[in-house]
């Protein structure tokens, strides 16, 4: 069974529902320059399907308390956390 962590973006605060439904505790996020983001993280597993039409994961694809957010992968993830908004520019 295959495993993968999904990330998604989402504005502060997140509520208590999307707290149960990721890795991190509001300590150990990754919050935006701004603090107005936050990136949230959970794993999804892949099952075998066993009749169903669609595939079962941990939080059967997103997290229902995280429905309709973007889904990043780890690659893209790090593409977003290199710019502007969550890395602070090299001092001279």
């Amino acid at each position: 069974m295959e495993s993968e962590t999904v990330y998604t973006i989402i504005p502060w605060a997140p509520t208590p529902e999307q707290w149960v439904d990721v890795i991190q505790t509001p300590e150990s996020c990754r919050r935006s320059l701004n603090g107005d983001k936050v990136v949230l993280k959970w794993v999804e597993e892949a099952r075998s399907p066993h009749g169903v039409d669609k595939p079962a994961y941990v939080h059967t694809g997103h997290p229902d308390s995280l429905e309709g957010c973007p889904r990043y992968t780890h690659a893209e993830i790090l593409s977003v956390m290199q710019s502007e908004e969550w890395t602070s520019p090299p001092e001279d």
